[in-house]
């Protein structure tokens, strides 16, 4: 269990990339900044600066190429897997073949760490309710998650997502396939599931009109490799951070 003490999450000289610690290519300036909890954060940039990589990182999922990523004081990377799913929820791209589940089945495997060494969930039945009723899934749920669209399953994600009751929840181009006022629906509920349930939730994006207006923060990504963590909107800034370089 992480003591809730020290800045929820922080970044010290955080490098990111891919590669080997021989021969690695950087993707990003060194980042150095603290996030608090309870916000809505849009992670915005061209395609190819890194969001997705910044993301897949700060989960513990690739290592960084340099500084760290802590919460609570904690290095993500030094988690134990149980830890991590405690603390942090990841929704990405549909790479793999979806599963052979009922959408309740899968929404259900946000909570597999509330179960007992039996499986037997441990009375998150309320919440588990209330979020397929906030994200419209009433009329799926005995559905299997290979028969819905893309914009469908992009809910069911989201849904599981939330009822494994992390702290932080990092989601990768989460509307991508939704339509546009299913993509406004979305942005409003993930910002009031942020300030009702004390989460910072991090979304890419390319929504920018949304972003804009249901963010409380950004974190925008140059071609240069700059991250800049902010609360300003201004139209010079995105000019400057879509101009070709």
């Amino acid at each position: 269990m992480i003591i809730q003490e020290e800045p929820f999450l922080s970044f010290h000289n955080f490098v990111i990339g891919y590669g080997t610690k021989k021969h690695s290519k950087s993707l990003s300036q060194p980042f150095t900044s603290i996030i608090q909890r309870g916000q809505l954060i849009s992670l915005i940039g061209l395609n190819g600066v890194g969001k997705s990589t910044l993301l897949r990182t700060i989960a513990g999922i690739l290592p960084p190429i340099s500084g760290s990523v802590t919460i609570y004081g904690r290095n993500i990377h030094k988690l134990s897997s149980v830890e991590k799913s405690e603390n942090i929820s990841v929704e990405f791209p549909f790479e793999n073949a979806r599963p052979n589940l009922t959408v309740l089945d899968y929404v259900q495997l946000g909570q597999y760490r509330f179960s007992d060494w039996l499986g037997n969930m441990q009375s998150e039945n309320d919440f588990l309710e209330k979020v397929i009723e906030q994200f419209s899934l009433q009329n799926y749920l005995d559905r299997k998650v290979d028969e819905l669209s893309d914009g469908e399953f992009q809910r069911v994600e989201l849904a599981r997502c939330i009822v494994q009751q992390t702290p932080l929840v990092l989601l990768d181009e989460p509307t991508s396939h939704m339509d546009y006022p299913s993509r406004e629906m979305t942005m409003q509920l993930l910002k009031k599931m942020s300030h009702d349930l004390n989460k910072t939730i991090i979304v890419s994006t390319h929504e920018l009109p949304l972003a804009e207006k249901y963010s409380d923060r950004f974190l925008m990504m140059s071609q240069s490799g700059n991250i800049l963590y902010t609360d300003c909107w201004s139209t010079d800034i995105i000019n400057s951070l879509f101009a070709m370089e």
